[in-house]
């Protein structure tokens, strides 16, 4: 309960605060490189380098790189092997750790989202044979591997479409985006009374992460 209780506080604080620096933002919610804090920094280095490891330690993974990418299957090895130490370092860091759950917790809320927003793209994409064949060629695999994969993506998103409390919570985000596209906000009182709804959204997005 204790743990709850400061993850939802934390959550409540990092929401708002992303709110307020709106204008940071690049169209589409998500913060240029150059603006991001020293903490999201960090955290982006850290999940980057454990991808880096977990990459290294697949198997399966590995063996379709090298079929695919023979070149790079060192390469990320070796990048793997340096990875380590840093990641311990940056693991080590208990406030760090903390600030990064509730930031992978957003990041993963708005990525949810913006698959649920987009699916029907996928969808028709599957039945586009163009679009199969650029894909094709682009990601050197068959045109059936990519309908395969696209099939996954579809499959998954009818699954995050099921939790109620997610769909709910990305139409409040979207609706919100395209209220702001047809008038500002007045400078004075503005981000004040946008914090405040989102203050009062907060649980939702604790319910819809946790949820999945």
């Amino acid at each position: 309960m204790k743990f709850t209780t400061l993850f939802l506080a934390t959550l409540v604080g990092f929401v708002i605060a992303g709110d307020n620096d709106n204008k940071e933002h690049k169209k589409g919610g998500h913060k240029k490189n150059g603006n991001l804090t020293s903490q999201e920094r960090s955290c982006k280095k850290m999940w980057k380098l454990t991808n880096i490891i977990e990459t290294s330690n697949n198997q399966t993974k590995m063996d379709e790189i090298e079929r695919n990418h023979p070149d790079r299957v060192t390469k990320i090895k070796e990048k793997a092997a340096k990875a380590q130490a840093q990641v311990s370092r940056l693991q080590s860091n208990a406030t760090l750790q903390q600030f990064c759950g509730v930031y992978h917790a957003h990041e993963q809320l708005k990525h949810q989202c913006y698959e649920i927003n987009h699916v029907d793209k996928i969808s028709n994409n599957i039945k586009n044979k163009t679009a199969v064949d650029e894909a094709s060629k682009h990601k050197n695999r068959t045109a059936d591997q990519v309908k395969q994969k696209w099939q996954k993506e579809v499959d998954h998103v009818k699954t995050l479409q099921s939790n109620k409390t997610l769909v709910d919570m990305c139409k409040k985000m979207k609706d919100g985006k395209d209220s702001k596209k047809g008038a500002k906000q007045q400078k004075n009182g503005g981000s004040h009374i946008q914090a405040a709804g989102t203050g009062a959204l907060v649980l939702s997005v604790l319910a819809a992460v946790l949820m999945i």
